[in-house]
């Protein structure tokens, strides 16, 4: 119970439930959205870039940040975060 209060107050203070954090995931999903027509007609690693928009969002959110879905801060977590 005092995890969930915990996880709960500190997410407000990111903007949890705000209509800012409701921004933020239309845009990053825009932005997604985007990307993925881009690649029309050609193989595309779903997985890896779902793990892009997740990772994007995070950052933002916790560093107040927006990095473009090729920005190379992401593409390097995420090779980082690989096992």
């Amino acid at each position: 119970m005092d995890q969930r209060r915990f996880s709960l107050r500190n997410l407000r203070d990111f903007g949890f439930g705000k209509q800012t954090m409701e921004h933020m995931i239309q845009e990053t999903t825009s932005d997604f959205i985007q990307e993925l027509k881009k690649k029309l007609g050609t193989p595309i690693d779903l997985h890896e870039r779902f793990s892009i928009v997740v990772v994007s969002a995070l950052w933002r959110i916790a560093a107040g940040e927006k990095l473009s879905q090729n920005d190379p801060k992401i593409l390097e977590l995420l090779d980082k975060l690989k096992v």
